[in-house]
């Protein structure tokens, strides 16, 4: 994305082409380009740690959190230097379990355990693998814990003659304005399975864009995706009529209310509970009067402890369908064994 008001020559001596890395050369050669000139630059990374996730190169079993199943994300302790790997460690970003890396495939006790993605530790470690020299600065949820932190690493920063700005979502509530941006990827979020994502990713480009003054590069795996097509064009308009349709066609918020049930138990105890709720809703909706709305049961994305199983149901009703008394009333006789949510901001 390129501004008017960005230099023609600065332009021409920051592109270059190359497949895609880590760093591009096109990214690298931006960086450079701004340290000679003693600017500043913000790199976003979408992920923190060093990977999001790790799998086993021989049977591609996940890596997983021992005490909830979620996936791990591979970290490295800043405090600790290691060649041998043992300053690197699994945290689960779900429940906030913490073990060492060291270690085999849970499933065939392999050794070869590959990471996945980019995370914001590993742009910063190949960022200093070639300027060495540059003045790194990194803002994400690991680095800083509070508001004051956060406010007093950016204003760091930007006192600062020159230096390099790595920050995740979080940080754009705290960028000022600067010369140069980057994306390191936003191929991880893409991924993510929630109908609102396009959206976000706008969203997240549209900040970074506003608080750039002269260039942005982003560097993307999926360049013919809809919302970068849209994004690169400046039509703003058919992004929205494309999204609003796709959410039209399936049923998704504005154009349908939600109400999303959850039950954690054992597998089988959990099964039964929706079992017997599923049973009902379909008996109200045989009686004479009642409005229609439609159900669909479903595993949760992020898994339980083990030994436990999480469960939803979504309920999907029409504006035009309510109010529903006879559906609401049945749900308000509910144990609190079943939790309840309203239009949540997920429905994984």
């Amino acid at each position: 994305a390129l501004k008017d008001t960005a230099d023609a020559d600065d332009i021409s001596k920051i592109k270059a082409q190359a497949k895609f890395n880590i760093l591009s050369e096109e990214l690298l050669s931006m960086i450079d380009y701004a340290q000679k000139k003693n600017e500043k630059i913000f790199i976003f990374c979408s992920r923190r740690g060093l990977s999001p996730q790790t799998v086993c190169g021989d049977c591609g079993e996940t890596v997983k959190c021992e005490l909830c199943d979620a996936p791990v994300v591979l970290h490295q302790n800043k405090k600790v230097r290691s060649e041998d790997g043992l300053d690197r460690y699994f945290l689960c970003h779900h429940c906030g379990t913490q073990r060492n890396a060291m270690e085999k495939c849970k499933k065939c006790q392999s050794w070869n355990l590959t990471t996945l993605g980019i995370g914001i530790d590993t742009v910063g470690q190949e960022i200093k693998k070639h300027f060495p020299k540059g003045n790194i600065f990194t803002l994400d949820k690991d680095t800083v814990s509070t508001d004051v932190q956060a406010r007093a690493l950016v204003d760091k920063f930007e006192k600062a003659d020159s230096g390099i700005l790595l920050g995740t979502e979080s940080s754009l509530s705290y960028l000022s304005n600067i010369k140069y941006s980057a994306i390191a990827s936003l191929d991880s979020l893409f991924s993510i399975p929630d109908f609102r994502i396009n959206e976000r990713i706008m969203h997240i480009l549209l900040r970074i864009l506003d608080k750039t003054d002269s260039y942005m590069l982003i560097q993307t795996r999926s360049e013919n995706s809809e919302v970068l097509n849209h994004f690169n064009s400046g039509n703003l308009s058919q992004f929205y009529k494309d999204e609003i349709s796709m959410r039209q066609d399936v049923m998704y918020p504005p154009f349908a209310h939600h109400i999303k049930i959850t039950v954690e138990e054992t597998k089988s105890a959990a099964t039964d509970m929706m079992k017997k709720l599923q049973d009902r809703l379909d008996t109200l909706k045989k009686e004479k009067g009642v409005k229609d709305f439609s159900t669909l049961v479903f595993p949760a994305f992020v898994p339980a402890g083990k030994g436990r199983s999480i469960l939803h149901m979504l309920i999907s009703i029409k504006p035009s369908d309510l109010p529903n008394e006879r559906l609401f009333g049945l749900l308000k006789s509910l144990p609190t064994t079943y939790q309840l949510r309203v239009n949540p901001e997920s429905l994984l």
